[in-house]
């Protein structure tokens, strides 16, 4: 519908720390663009955050308050006035969707503030959630019943901290391929690269860690 919102400019992919969003919420993409085309207005629209794969129970979907986005209880405010109100159930919380009524203070201006401050965290307290993926997508409907596109996000969660490699495996096969005949396989295992250094930089030992190999 050329009349409905319009959202754009959302980052495909997404590289998030795992101890960084067990730390507490962080945002996903503030560049969004945003526009009311028909200028219907957002009373009774929502803003509608929601997993499109890989989601946990222990992922926590927010708005993150800062600059004029604040969020007192339930409701969502932006320059201290309340344009919406997080659903009771659809909260976010714990693998839920992040679902936010719209009222008729809700412009474009204040959506697109919002959806900047859209944020992702993990309740988990170890390293089980290390190279997983999220897909969330971003739906904004407004008071016309027009709506945006669909969209989303895919983050990748990496070990460690942002600014901080704390590990480093390196030295691999040149061009990270090994080719084994069909002979040596059937033989029994064969061990896929002798040369692999690990670094420790932090000199943390390795008690509760894991080693995980994808295929």
């Amino acid at each position: 519908d050329p009349l409905s919102p319009a959202m754009s400019e959302l980052a495909e992919n997404i590289d998030l720390y795992v101890g960084d969003v067990q730390a507490g919420p962080v945002l996903l993409d503030d560049g969004i663009a945003f526009e009311d085309i028909d200028g219907a207005g957002f009373d009774g629209g929502q803003i509608r955050i929601f997993y499109t794969a890989g989601a946990h129970a222990e992922d926590q979907l927010s708005i993150l308050a800062s600059g004029p986005v604040t969020v007192v209880g339930s409701e969502v405010r932006v320059g201290g006035t309340a344009i919406g109100t997080i659903d009771g159930t659809e909260d976010g919380v714990d693998g839920a969707a992040l679902v936010i009524a719209l009222n008729a203070n809700a412009d474009a201006e204040a959506v697109r503030q919002v959806l900047e401050r859209v944020a992702f965290g993990s309740d988990t307290a170890d390293g089980s959630i290390n190279y997983t993926y999220r897909g969330i997508g971003y739906l904004v409907r407004d008071g016309a019943g027009g709506q945006t596109e669909p969209d989303g996000v895919r983050i990748y969660l990496r070990p460690g901290t942002s600014g901080a490699e704390t590990r480093s495996i390196n030295d691999w096969t040149p061009g990270d391929a090994a080719y084994f005949s069909e002979t040596e396989l059937q033989a029994g295992p064969v061990r896929l690269d002798a040369d692999v250094d690990l670094d420790g930089f932090d000199g943390d030992a390795f008690d509760g860690g894991y080693l995980r190999v994808n295929p």
